[in-house]
């Protein structure tokens, strides 16, 4: 079963955070704390109008989302022509599954012109070592509110 990537549309608001609050429960119910739970429509909302949020699709339904925007300035990567991965969510009954690496994947395609940076909760060791096994670089733990955070890139170097 293919699994495709799309943007997402306002339409798919309800969908994106059914997936975002399902993969938050089950990061809270394994002690993974990297996410505040409910998921904010109007946030999803905004990121959707600005073109930000994809969407993955296996036969006709959303079962994952992910999203990309320009680094911002309060990320402890500076770099004005990097872009930013973040908010990767699968269903939790696909994760494991191999399909985390159709975003990679997609997103190296990108990356053929850009930096892309994606960080994660440095305590999801799982996480972790998927994103050290599809190839991205680690560049180091920093500190974000009261955790830390493990940060990866992909640039046109390493994209191989």
């Amino acid at each position: 079963m293919a699994v495709q990537v799309r943007l997402a549309t306002e339409r798919d608001i309800e969908v994106v955070l059914k997936v975002l609050n399902k993969a938050t429960t089950h990061l809270i119910n394994k002690g993974i704390n990297q996410w505040e739970y409910p998921w904010v429509a109007s946030i999803i909302k905004a990121d959707i109008l600005e073109e930000n949020v994809y969407v993955l699709e296996q036969n006709q339904c959303v079962i994952g989302t992910f999203s990309i925007k320009k680094v911002e300035k309060k990320y402890p990567i500076k770099d004005p022509n990097g872009n930013y991965l973040y908010r990767i969510a699968l269903l939790p009954n696909l994760q494991g599954k191999s399909i985390g690496k159709v975003v990679i994947n997609y997103v190296k395609k990108i990356a053929l012109s850009n930096t892309i940076y994606l960080d994660c909760y440095y305590g999801n060791n799982k996480l972790r070592n998927f994103y050290m096994n599809c190839g991205l670089l680690y560049i180091g733990d920093y500190p974000e509110h009261d955790y830390y955070i493990s940060v990866y890139k992909i640039t046109p170097i390493n994209n191989g």
